[in-house]
């Protein structure tokens, strides 16, 4: 939420286009991946670096990385292609547990009007 609002702060963007970017990208998303969830999906590693590069480039205590990313790296555990991260994967089909996770997702696009007509089939005009 602070991000969201420096980056219209910083006249990155008005409010309407990051709640519209929030509703529409992420937003969606966190209905079907919570936030951790999510983070093990991608891979942890990718927060870390991001965190270490923003960090180095930016502003080292705004973006530094907290220290269970930093200890989940350390101990192999970025997520569901190690088997462990936020959460634990032993025993879990990773491609089972990928496509009914999209299919969750996609059936929610669809409910909320959000699938773009191309999608079904029929490119935008």
């Amino acid at each position: 939420m602070n991000e969201a609002a420096r980056i219209v702060e910083e006249g990155i963007a008005s409010a309407e286009d990051v709640d519209l970017a929030v509703r529409t990208g992420f937003g969606v998303r966190l209905a079907v991946l919570g936030l951790l969830e999510f983070i093990d999906w991608g891979g942890g590693d990718i927060l870390f670096h991001a965190s270490n590069y923003l960090s180095e480039k930016v502003d080292a205590q705004r973006f530094a990385a907290p220290e269970i990313v930093s200890r989940n790296m350390a101990e192999e555990r970025r997520g569901l292609r190690d088997g462990a991260g936020f959460y634990d994967y032993a025993g879990v089909n990773a491609q089972a547990y990928r496509a009914g996770r999209l299919g969750d997702f996609a059936a929610l696009l669809r409910l909320r009007g959000l699938v773009p007509p191309f999608v079904h089939g029929t490119l935008p005009a």
